[in-house]
């Protein structure tokens, strides 16, 4: 074999390996941009569903109205106890939206659990009504049952 003929076959191999390499590249791109579109999604959706929980909760018609469409009649317990239940959607809401993070790779196992503990700690005092809004309210299993793990962890905070 010629010097060209071997620096022709370099070339080829040169070529092959750099449309390899590109190719490896725009697999590893698109999975990131895949990953980062679900992410967004559902950072938007969350935020779509804080902002109509923050306008249910401030207005009696409000309640009323979403009790009606979820149950399909009036509120049957007090307004109050129904707002609490808002309350408690905001803290569980801040809990998932971590936890769709660490399902998306951006936070680690410790991050989502370190990130939460506070939260949870907040609602602890409710959990049987925590977990009947879990259970209720649309989240899905796993979810449920890592928030279920993590408040046995932790403690409603000392009264300042």
């Amino acid at each position: 074999m010629t010097s060209s003929e071997m620096a022709a076959w370099v070339q080829a191999i040169g070529s092959l390996g750099s449309i390899c390499v590109s190719l490896w590249i725009a697999v590893q791109v698109r999975r990131y941009t895949k990953r980062k579109d679900k992410a967004d999604l559902v950072q938007s959706m969350w935020l779509v569903q804080q902002q109509m929980n923050i306008a249910t909760v401030d207005s009696e018609a409000q309640i009323k109205a979403s009790e009606m469409m979820v149950y399909g009649e009036a509120p049957q317990s007090h307004l109050e106890e129904v707002r609490l239940n808002y309350r408690i959607f905001f803290m569980i809401n801040r809990v998932r939206h971590l936890y769709e993070s660490y399902k998306a790779g951006i936070l680690t196992r410790n991050e989502f659990r370190n990130h939460s503990l506070p939260t949870l700690q907040l609602i602890v005092a409710h959990k049987p009504r925590v977990l009947k809004l879990l259970e209720t309210r649309g989240y899905e299993g796993h979810f449920a049952n890592e928030v279920e793990k993590l408040l046995l962890l932790v403690t409603p905070p000392p009264r300042i």
